[in-house]
């Protein structure tokens, strides 16, 4: 079962996106976080597959969390999520070691399930 993180400081926009992603990918489990910290503390717990990581959050923002969690756990897939389609995001987000970029208004659900399904998860074929 893939396992998936999702990290951003707002509530309402985790709610909306777990909804979406259960619908194209019923079988994921999703745990949310509202930052980096938090974010942490889960996966120290248990390791996700996959994070969708908001960019701009109080604290830690989300390419400090990417390079942290790069750096300790690189199998570690993560996509940055963001309302700012600026291409300096872009390439801070590649730099960081993000593996795809999404931007939150208009987020290619095909696109995103894809990437999922990408990743190998132990015990599935």
């Amino acid at each position: 079962m893939l396992r998936v993180l999702l990290v951003d400081d707002r509530h309402d926009f985790r709610e909306a996106f777990k909804e979406s992603f259960s619908d194209h990918y019923p079988s994921a489990l999703i745990e949310e976080a509202g930052g980096g910290d938090e974010a942490l503390e889960k996966i120290k717990r248990t390791p996700p597959h996959l994070m969708f990581i908001d960019i701009r959050m109080p604290g830690m923002n989300g390419l400090q969390l990417t390079r942290k969690i790069k750096g300790e756990s690189p199998n570690t897939r993560i996509a940055i999520l963001t309302s700012y389609d600026l291409p300096e995001y872009r390439v801070a987000a590649l730099q960081y070691g993000a593996d795809r970029f999404f931007v939150k208004s208009s987020l290619p659900w095909n696109e995103v399930v894809e990437f999922a399904k990408s990743i190998p998860v132990e015990g599935e074929p």
